[in-house]
């Protein structure tokens, strides 16, 4: 529990030079930063999504990263990722996430990329 506070406070502390450094005009700084924040965090979701593809709530962590960042064949692999892992039959509660994630996908597609006709 004490690694996860101060990985938080870490990261905390790198978005607050990431804003200073934006403000003092240095973007290119503030981007590395950005971009090494973003890195750790695919990195621990990832982690969590070997250990249990079916937890779906770090699937949704991952998808939000991604989406902040904006790279939409990024988006839309973590997005087919976890759709390919099917729940199994009889548990009511992963089916739920699943197809919320689904829709969430269907709405991804049609609403920012605006790909109705993709397959």
């Amino acid at each position: 529990m004490s690694k996860l506070a101060d990985d938080e406070e870490a990261e905390q502390l790198f978005v607050a030079f990431t804003e200073f450094e934006e403000g003092c005009k240095e973007i290119e700084r503030a981007r590395g930063i950005e971009g090494a924040i973003v890195g750790k965090r695919r990195a621990q979701y990832e982690d969590e999504v070997w250990k249990n593809p079916l937890h779906y709530d770090s699937w949704f962590d991952n998808i939000r990263l991604e989406e902040s960042v904006g790279n939409k064949d990024r988006i839309r692999g973590v997005y087919e990722r976890p759709i390919a892992n099917v729940p199994p039959a009889e548990d009511k509660l992963y089916w739920q996430r699943y197809i919320y994630l689904w829709i969430n996908y269907a709405l991804y597609e049609e609403l920012v990329v605006k790909d109705m006709a993709r397959d």
